[in-house]
């Protein structure tokens, strides 16, 4: 059973060991029925499955203060770090790296954002699989799917990025990431859609999720 599936459980788990319990000893109140002012969950208009809060001051204290490990870092994990924070206000706290992009092993050429995205691919011989996108960004995208796809295919996928909103997108594997019980691919969208290109501009652009509302399109056939 996967972590996932355990939290899904976990309610009923707590039931059974502590419902019956008195008063404070009671967890599965607490854990499940007990709502706190302070506890605000962030709105989501997409399936993003993290929030960034990381600023540049708190990089500053514990990654150059605290923990000096910034400047340690080698040349490709600087350019890493520089495509992934860009802007004035991070050039103060990142380490200067001037290097040969050309040399070395390829950087991403788009940054990459964790979700969970319910979709469904359509392979050349007409069938279609059911699939979660877990890692999205504007050119491609991570999938897990059910059973191995061939590298190089075609594919037809549509998914739900957001709330109401759907994507269908021609994507081409491009390799295997994780081979098995629970294979791992990664895709190429050479075309991105309205729904899609909403959606990397978003997360590309946006700390504050409240600030966009997405538009709805037709359910995924």
């Amino acid at each position: 059973m996967c972590i996932r599936d355990s939290l899904y459980e976990a309610p009923a788990i707590f039931k059974r060991a502590y419902g019956h319990k008195p008063g404070r000893r009671n967890l599965h109140r607490y854990f499940v029925d007990t709502r706190l002012d302070a506890i605000q969950f962030p709105s989501r208009p997409w399936h993003t499955t993290n929030d960034p809060v990381l600023t540049p001051a708190l990089m500053d204290h514990f990654f150059n203060q605290r923990v000096p490990v910034l400047q340690a870092l080698d040349e490709r994990k600087q350019l890493l770090l520089q495509s992934i924070y860009p802007g004035q206000e991070w050039s103060g706290v990142l380490p200067a790296c001037t290097v040969n992009r050309n040399g070395g092993a390829a950087l991403r050429q788009h940054p990459r954002f964790t979700v969970t995205c319910p979709a469904k691919v359509g392979l050349p011989d007409t069938s279609s699989t059911d699939a979660t996108i877990v890692e999205i960004s504007r050119s491609g995208f991570v999938a897990r799917t059910p059973w191995p796809l061939r590298v190089g295919m075609l594919c037809d996928v549509q998914a739900e990025l957001g709330t109401g909103v759907r994507t269908r997108v021609v994507a081409e594997v491009v390799r295997a990431l994780k081979p098995g019980a629970e294979p791992v691919f990664g895709f190429r969208v050479e075309q991105p859609d309205d729904a899609w290109q909403q959606c990397s501009d978003w997360l590309d652009t946006t700390t504050v999720p409240t600030k966009y509302t997405p538009q709805h399109s037709p359910a995924i056939a």
